[in-house]
Formats: structure tokens, sequence, C-alpha cells
């Protein structure tokens, strides 16, 4: 069944600022959506040949087959998890001498026996393409991306402990600023309740792919007894075994932490703990840290 992704980004830079970033293949594990989520992943790169290994992403190749001052064309090769091949295309569009329009393209075919998946693969795959331009955008204009990734593989004891928060659901094209207006509320609660807060946690509740919608929990991590105020929900985590990987860096990159942590948990072949939403953890954020690539974030994956 063939099926096509394509995501946009307005990138503040000349198109030929941004082609050698696409052309070079020596340049795309600086800002590939699929670099970061394994740091030890092989490569065998030739400028326009490129080769990938990993536990975690699998193994494939692609070629860079032709391109122009607006267009480059890419063959590409899955080996791994399952044979797969795919024609990609980058586009870009100057609105001005300092803007672009980046498109990112993929045609392909799925295997029959993941036919039904096609929704979910268009989600999954458009959801990288969105994190990659976006890492793109920052290469050509700082040249680094300023966050980076620290996976802890071993499951490791956590902890009961006691949340009281409010919930919420949002489309991820505005999960950043539900969770803003959320955890506002939130604030204005526990300062109601009189609770003082051990930290600050959001439970991934439920995500439903096909409509990219999130359901989720903002809370308060918290010492004590009853919480009196109707506004908040109350839970206790039970001790649970988790995965976590740690992000350093702006929220703007919470997307690679999320994509990583589930590439490692299909890599290691693990089973998730459905007792316990995964969660995000605030080490260092806006209410510690003025600077965003300050920021310090864990993520657990609850497992069996």
């Amino acid at each position: 069944m063939k099926y096509t992704v394509i995501k946009e980004r307005l990138i503040p830079a000349s198109s030929q600022q941004i082609l050698n970033y696409l052309t070079d293949f020596n340049n795309w594990s600086s800002w590939s959506p699929w670099a970061c989520l394994d740091p030890a992943t092989v490569v065998n790169c030739q400028n326009n040949y490129l080769e990938w290994e990993s536990k975690f992403t699998g193994v494939g190749n692609m070629k860079l087959i032709s391109h122009t001052q607006n267009q480059v064309n890419i063959e590409l090769n899955f080996l791994k998890p399952f044979k797969s091949q795919a024609q990609v295309t980058f586009r870009l569009d100057e609105m001005s001498s300092n803007e672009t329009k980046v498109a990112w393209q993929m045609e392909s075919k799925l295997p029959l026996f993941l036919c039904f998946f096609k929704k979910i693969f268009q989600v999954m795959i458009g959801r990288d393409f969105e994190r990659g331009l976006t890492r793109l955008e920052y290469m050509v204009k700082f040249g680094k991306i300023p966050s980076r990734l620290e996976y802890f593989d071993t499951p490791d004891t956590i902890a009961g402990f006691k949340v009281a928060g409010i919930s919420s659901f949002s489309h991820m094209s505005g999960i950043a600023n539900s969770m803003r207006t959320t955890f506002a509320r939130l604030h204005e609660l526990v300062n109601e309740a009189s609770i003082l807060p051990t930290g600050m946690v959001c439970f991934c509740d439920k995500f439903k792919i096909s409509q990219e919608v999130m359901y989720y929990t903002a809370a308060a991590i918290y010492d004590g007894s009853k919480v009196s105020s109707n506004g908040l929900s109350r839970r206790n985590i039970p001790e649970h075994k988790a995965i976590k990987v740690t992000l350093y860096g702006s929220y703007e990159f919470l997307g690679d932490a999320w994509a990583g942590i589930y590439a490692h948990l299909r890599g290691l072949k693990l089973k998730v703990d459905k007792r316990v939403a995964p969660y995000e953890v605030y080490i260092k954020g806006p209410h510690n840290a003025n600077n965003p690539e300050e920021y310090v974030t864990e993520i657990y994956m609850p497992v069996k």
C-alpha cells in the first residue's frame, strides 16, 4: 500500500545555506532526527551515499540521486526491521533572500502485513520530519543543536510517590500552549491547597496516534496526607521500574527525547508496565532557570 508524508517549515536562510546540509551526507548526523536516538549508530558515509546500522533505528542506506538549487532527490532503502524502499524529496522555495520554505516529502509502500497501520506510520514519520526540520533550522542558523540526550537503558527501581494534579488533552500541534495553560492553573490550585511540592511531573495518560491527540495530567509531587482542594485529583504512584532519557535543553526538543525513549523501549525488547503512564519530571525549567538551554527534563518509561 502506497503512502506519502510531507512536512514543511519556513527557515530564515537562503536555499544555498540549507542545500549543503541536505546534499552532503557527512552533515546529516548533525541534524538528522534519527541520529540523536542512538549515539552508537554505526555510519558509513561517502558524501552522497550513507549506510547506517543501529539497535534502535534499524539498518538501511540512502543515495543522493540528483539535486538542483531548489530540489534534492534521494533514494532510501530500509533493510531492518523490515525491507522497504522510499523516494525522498526536499523542495526549497526561496520566499526572500533570507527565508526559504523547506518541504520534506517521502513516498513509499508498506508491506501487506502493515497496511492497517498506514495512518500510524504517516503520523510517526511526519513527527520525525517535524523534529528534523526544527533541528535543521538550528544548524543553519547557529551551527549547532542546543540540546543533548542521555540514555539510561538499565531499568531502575523508582520508589512510589504521591501526586496531585489536573488532566487535560490537546492536539499535538497545540500541546505546548495547552500544557503552559494547564501548568499555570495547576500552580494556582497547588497554592490554594497549601501544598509544598517536591517536584513537578506530567503523565502521558494516552496518545491517540492516528488523531495526534495527547491526554495528559500535569501534577505536583508532594509529601503528606490529604489534599484539600476539589480542583486537584490525587494519585498514588506505586513503586516501579523504568528506563530513562534525560534532555538537556529547551522544551522545543522534547520530541527528540520521547522518540528516543520509545526507540530504546523497542530496541531493548522491554514490556511496558501499564500500571504507570510514561512521565516527564522537570528538574530545571522556567521555575528555576532563565535560559531554556539550561533546562533539564527526565522522561521515564515504566517497564516490567
